[in-house]
C-alpha cells in the first residue's frame, strides 16, 4: 500500500526499500556523571553529544556549573557549544562515515575541552582541541512523543518516537492509518559532509532517551521531545538532578 501511494504522489519509497530495511540492536552507549551511570541510545542519535556535554561540565566543581549563577550558566552554555560544534561537523551514520565515537564520549578529551572555558567571558584562544587524538583504533521538530516507564520488576523503558515536523508529511495512506513522517530533514542538505544525503544512509537524529544507574541498580529514566532542543536539554536535567 505503501508503494502504490508513492507511485501515485510521485514519491521515491519503493517496495524494495522497506523490504531492505532492519532495525540496528546495539550495545548501549555507556557513561557516568559525578558518580551517576548513565546508558544512552548509541550512534548517529543525540547520546554521544549529550554524554559528551555531561563529560564537559564534570570536569568543573558542581557548584560551578549550577543554572542558579551566571558562570554556571555560561559553562553550560560553553559545554553545549562545543558539543554541538563535534556534533554537526564530525557525526553521521555510523556504518557510512568514520567518526571518533569513542573521543567524543571519552573524559580526557572533555578534560582538554573544559580547559579552554571561563567561568567569565570567551573561551582561551588558540586551536580547539582535535578528537581524533583522543579516539582509540554523534532539526527541531513539532510531532514527537517520549514515554518513560519502570514495572514491577524494576525493568527500565525510555522510547521517543516522532513524526519529525506536525503531522511528518502530512501524508496517511489510505486503508492503513500509517502516518508517513519526513525524516529526510535531519540529514544536511550539502553535499561531502558526514551527514549529507545518500542512499540507504540513516540520518543523524536528535533523540535522546537515557537510563540512569546508582551502583548497577536503576535509578531514573528521562528522555523529551523538543527537536535539536532535547539534546541541550537533557545532560542539564541530569546535571540539575545530580549537582543540586
Amino acid at each position: 500500500a505503501i508503494h502504490e501511494e508513492m507511485w501515485v504522489k510521485g514519491g521515491f519509497l519503493t517496495r524494495d526499500d522497506l523490504a531492505g530495511y532492519a532495525p540496528r540492536v546495539l550495545p548501549a552507549l555507556r557513561g557516568e556523571y559525578r558518580g551517576l551511570e548513565l546508558a544512552f541510545s548509541p550512534g548517529a542519535t543525540g547520546g554521544a553529544t549529550a554524554l559528551e556535554t555531561l563529560n564537559i561540565l564534570a570536569q568543573f566543581p558542581k557548584a560551578r556549573t549550577t543554572w542558579k549563577t551566571p558562570g554556571g550558566l555560561h559553562l553550560r552554555a560553553e559545554a553545549v557549544r562545543r558539543a554541538f560544534l563535534d556534533r554537526l561537523e564530525l557525526l553521521g551514520d555510523a556504518e557510512r562515515v568514520k567518526s571518533p565515537w569513542g573521543a567524543l564520549a571519552s573524559r580526557d578529551y572533555a578534560a582538554q575541552v573544559a580547559a579552554r572555558l571561563k567561568v567569565n567571558g570567551p573561551h582561551r584562544a588558540g586551536p580547539a582541541p582535535d578528537p581524533w587524538r583522543y579516539e582509540m583504533g554523534g532539526r527541531s521538530g513539532d510531532c514527537t512523543t517520549h514515554i518513560c516507564a519502570v514495572d514491577r520488576q524494576r525493568n527500565m523503558v525510555s522510547l521517543t518516537n516522532t513524526a519529525v515536523s506536525l503531522w511528518g508529511s502530512r501524508m496517511v495512506v489510505p486503508g492503513t492509518g500509517i502516518l508517513l513522517q519526513n525524516g529526510m530533514v535531519w540529514f544536511d542538505p550539502e553535499p561531502g559532509r558526514v551527514n549529507s544525503v545518500a542512499p540507504g544512509k540513516r540520518p543523524l537524529v536528535n533523540m535522546v532517551p537515557a537510563l540512569g544507574f546508582k551502583k548497577g541498580e536503576p535509578y531514573l529514566t528521562l528522555g523529551a521531545p523538543g527537536g535539536r532542543k532535547i539534546v541541550s536539554a537533557i545532560p542539564q536535567v541530569i546535571s540539575n538532578m545530580v549537582d543540586l
